[in-house]
């Protein structure tokens, strides 16, 4: 098995604080430098979200710090939906709890004075909600007069004093995740970096099982009620699974920018940069990971994918490439430079081993290697492979030449291996 691919908005002057604005029990119980874990990051700096507690009618504002949540601000005293429990049917004046997303701001203008300087509508009913037949509308984080002592409840709302409300406005966003719980989470430390260590670790199963064609350990991990943005339930999106198998074995998954958002049920939400590349396609995407826990085992419920173009990753991926293999060249790192060539390789009659011997004596004769690179052109052509040509300016103690350099590429971007080599000398 390959070892798995995870690559694993400023707050305006806001001070950071640290978890020990917890409220006092939670924190004591976890112990000196309690952490929230409620949310863990990966390579995702500057992340920022809210988390709603109920039970202690208290909010958080976090943002992530070198891969961990702290703090930024606390927010007492939040109005909640007038029943207690999690939200099910429309009109029970409850609180939904679960991973929702901030979708647009409505500005106190367009709204009657009951919702205060402003509000924030999230996305209940969510992709799970809707599984779970769960109904209503118009869930929002709004604000309200702080000398409305009247106002006690909502009918499902978050509500902010309108100072609390107009601190969040200069922070969050579109898209901002907003997790809605019982109870936060603080955990040690030790408990922190272990709750995220496993979290992770389900995710890789996961894509483990997905990348290396492990279908059974798939179909294990998805559970029955699954349902996807693009309409299959559980059987759809298995059977497509199984066929791009058995059609396409090779592939490669990346997760970067990881966040993992925790509601204190039973619900997880792996929310990531992905990078996906095989025989058949390249993509890159936003995608979202519902998983809930029944009887002690995680399956994913749900999953949403959100895509954005490509060529961009894979214009980079080419340049890095292109980058490391000429350092390697004027280092005479001869293990480093032959390891991007193909096994397949063929230049004027030399295969790879051939190479290789023309390439260490170049090595020898030359001191002081330069490579300028210049004018970087890429064309995809059928499948994962690439034309990759560019202005080369090559420099030595004894010899320079200045050209055009054709690399062909094959492979996913991130493994390419270059197959056929050419240069063609400039005035």
């Amino acid at each position: 098995m390959r070892p798995r691919a995870i690559r694993l908005g400023t707050l305006f002057g806001m001070a950071l604080a640290t978890a020990a604005l917890a409220p006092a029990t939670a924190a004591a119980s976890a112990g000196p430098g309690a952490m929230v874990g409620n949310a863990f990051f990966d390579n995702a700096p500057h992340e920022r979200m809210v988390l709603v507690e109920k039970e202690d009618r208290v909010a958080y504002l976090l943002r992530n710090n070198g891969d961990r949540p702290h703090v930024v601000e606390r927010f007492d005293r939040i109005l909640l939906g007038e029943n207690g429990g999690d939200k099910v049917v429309e009109g029970d004046k409850r609180t939904p709890e679960g991973v929702y997303y901030i979708q647009r701001y409505i500005p106190e203008g367009e709204l009657p004075p009951l919702y205060g300087d402003g509000a924030f509508p999230i996305n209940y009913p969510n992709i799970v909600d809707r599984i779970e037949d769960k109904t209503g509308y118009g869930i929002w984080l709004h604000g309200v007069n702080e000398a409305d002592d009247d106002k006690t409840a909502t009918q499902g709302c978050v509500a902010f004093n309108n100072g609390s409300l107009n601190a969040l406005k200069r922070v969050l966003d579109i898209g901002t995740p907003v997790v809605i719980t019982k109870q936060a989470d603080f955990l040690s430390p030790a408990a922190y970096r272990d709750r995220k260590r496993r979290l992770l670790g389900n995710l890789r199963k996961f894509l483990g099982a997905w990348e290396d064609n492990d279908f059974t350990t798939l179909k294990r991990l998805v559970h029955p009620e699954f349902r996807n943005s693009s309409g299959q339930d559980a059987d759809a999106y298995l059977a497509q699974k199984r066929h791009l198998m058995r059609a396409y074995p090779e592939r490669r998954v990346e997760a970067d920018h990881l966040r993992v958002y925790k509601e204190n049920g039973h619900r997880v939400v792996y929310d990531f940069e992905q990078f996906y590349c095989a025989a058949n396609v390249v993509a890159h995407g936003r995608k979202r990971l519902y998983f809930k826990r029944d009887n002690g085992r995680a399956q994913l419920m749900a999953e949403e994918y959100f895509g954005k173009p490509a060529w961009p990753v894979i214009y980079e991926r080419v340049r890095e490439f292109v980058k490391d293999w000429a350092r390697a060249w004027e280092n005479e790192d001869m293990a480093a430079y032959m390891a991007n060539y193909s096994p397949d390789f063929r230049h004027h009659g030399r295969d790879r081993a051939g190479w290789r011997a023309y390439k260490t004596g170049v090595f020898e004769r030359r001191e002081d290697m330069e490579v300028a690179i210049d004018n970087l052109r890429i064309r995809q052509l059928a499948g994962n492979r690439y034309v990759v040509g560019y202005d080369q300016r090559f420099t030595s103690a004894g010899y320079d030449d200045y050209g055009v350099k054709t690399l062909v590429l094959e492979g996913c971007p991130g493994a390419f291996r270059i197959t056929a080599e050419h240069w063609r000398p400039l005035p």
